[in-house]
C-alpha cells in the first residue's frame, strides 16, 4: 500500500512538473486575436503560456476599444516602438517599482500627477526644468517635502471633514 502511495505522489509530482503545456499554438487562436497579435505570430510559440495568456487579455480589450481608442493605442504602440531599447527597459522598471509601492503611496503618486497636469503648461515646463537640474539628493529632499505637504493636506482635509460631519449630526438650535 505505502509503495502505491509512493507512485501516486511520483506520478502527481510528473504531472505538475513536467506534464503537458496549457500553451495555445497561434493557429489555435481565434481570427480576432490573431489579427491583432499577428506581430507576435513568429514568436508565439516560445513564449511562456503565462506571457501567452497576457497577450490574449490585451487582444480582447484592443477588440473592445472604439476606433478612435485603437488609432490612439496604435499611434502611441509605434512611439513606444521607436524608443530605444534602454529607454523602454528604464520605463518598464520604474512601472515594476511604481506597482510595488503599497496602494496609498500609488495613489499619493497618481494625485501628485494628476495635480502636475492640471497645471498650465508653463509652469510644468519651468518645474521639469528645475527638476532635471537638481542632483540626486536634492531631488529626494524635494520629493520628501513635497510628499509631507500632500500628507498634511490630506490629513487637513480628513480633519474638516469630520469636522463638518460633527457639526451635521449636532441638533440645530431653535430660535
Amino acid at each position: 500500500m505505502k509503495r502505491l502511495a509512493h507512485i501516486g505522489w511520483y506520478c502527481l509530482l510528473w504531472i505538475v512538473f513536467q506534464g503537458p503545456a496549457l500553451a495555445l499554438p497561434f493557429a489555435e487562436l481565434n481570427a480576432a486575436e490573431q489579427a491583432v497579435l499577428k506581430p507576435f505570430a513568429d514568436q508565439w510559440d516560445g513564449f511562456t503560456e503565462e506571457r501567452q495568456q497576457r497577450l490574449r487579455r490585451g487582444a480582447q480589450r484592443y477588440q473592445s476599444l472604439s476606433p478612435d481608442q485603437r488609432q490612439r493605442f496604435k499611434q502611441r504602440y509605434r512611439q513606444w516602438r521607436q524608443l530605444p531599447s534602454e529607454r523602454r527597459e528604464k520605463i518598464r522598471k520604474r512601472f515594476r517599482a511604481f506597482n510595488s509601492l503599497p496602494p496609498g503611496q500609488r495613489e499619493e503618486i497618481r494625485q501628485m500627477r494628476r495635480k502636475f497636469k492640471a497645471l498650465p503648461a508653463d509652469k510644468r515646463r519651468e518645474l521639469r526644468r528645475r527638476f532635471e537640474t537638481m542632483t540626486l539628493a536634492q531631488r529626494k529632499r524635494f520629493a520628501q517635502s513635497k510628499r509631507r505637504q500632500f500628507k498634511q493636506r490630506q490629513v487637513q482635509k480628513r480633519e474638516r471633514q469630520r469636522a463638518r460631519e460633527r457639526q451635521s449630526k449636532q441638533p440645530r438650535k431653535r430660535n
